[in-house]
């Protein structure tokens, strides 16, 4: 992928190799031009679509000459629109590279966003092996998940999924990332909690946006989970 100096100096070398090319184009058909009217000294001007070209002369130009003159401005004034085609393509090209650019960047910056979201350790529970992972099918999407633990003694496993992909999922997540970690410590029940974060979230999120979850809590004293299921599928 390129950078912007990248593009910029891909596009500086392409413009100079063109220029290159057209330049040595003209100079061999000026001196073609030359071969072709003789020995004598001479030369023409003319005028062509986006600007004049001119080649002094020590004699006055024979009619060949100038005949030769118009046909060569004539090609002259092809070869240089198609160079200005080429470099208005290019210059597109590069636009479009460039947007691109910036939408990966942007992409990779919530894709960071959300994985930070997401813890990089695991609890450390004697007796429970508890791990969990979150792979992205794509640089950004809805998934989530969460461990907490309070200090009764429970630890409560949150596994949500937002409507959406890319970054019309990542705001949502965000937002219900936020509500979610103002209410935790609040409630002393799952059940009132999700209760909660439901209200809250109808009236925060983005309409014909949704979040299924599944939160899960471990009590451990009695090694029993109680599991609150919101519109996750049961697998």
């Amino acid at each position: 992928m390129w950078d912007r100096t990248s593009l910029e100096k891909r596009r500086s070398r392409i413009l100079k190799e063109e220029a290159h090319k057209i330049a040595s184009g003209i100079l061999k058909e000026v001196l073609n031009t030359w071969k072709r009217v003789g020995d004598q000294e001479s030369g023409f001007a003319f005028f062509f679509e986006h600007g004049w070209l001119m080649i002094a002369a020590i004699e006055p130009l024979s009619e060949e000459q100038v005949q030769i003159g118009l046909q060569f401005a004539q090609e002259f004034g092809i070869t240089f629109n198609r160079y200005l085609e080429l470099e208005q393509r290019e210059l597109q090209n590069l636009q479009l590279e460039e947007m691109m650019l910036e939408q990966t960047q942007q992409l990779q910056t919530a894709h960071e966003m959300q994985m930070n979201l997401m813890p990089k350790t695991r609890p450390q529970i004697e007796g429970f092996d508890i791990a969990g992972r979150c792979i992205p099918a794509t640089h950004v999407g809805g998934d989530f998940f969460n461990y907490y633990q309070f200090p009764d003694g429970r630890v409560a496993g949150v596994l949500a999924d937002v409507t959406g992909h890319a970054m019309a999922a990542a705001i949502p997540l965000l937002i219900f990332h936020g509500i979610l970690e103002s209410l935790v410590d609040q409630y002393s029940s799952i059940e009132e909690l999700v209760v909660r974060l439901n209200r809250l979230l109808h009236r925060s999120l983005p309409e014909h946006t949704f979040v299924s979850l599944q939160m899960g809590e471990l009590d451990l004293p009695t090694s029993r989970m109680r599991l609150c299921n919101c519109g996750s599928p049961l697998t």
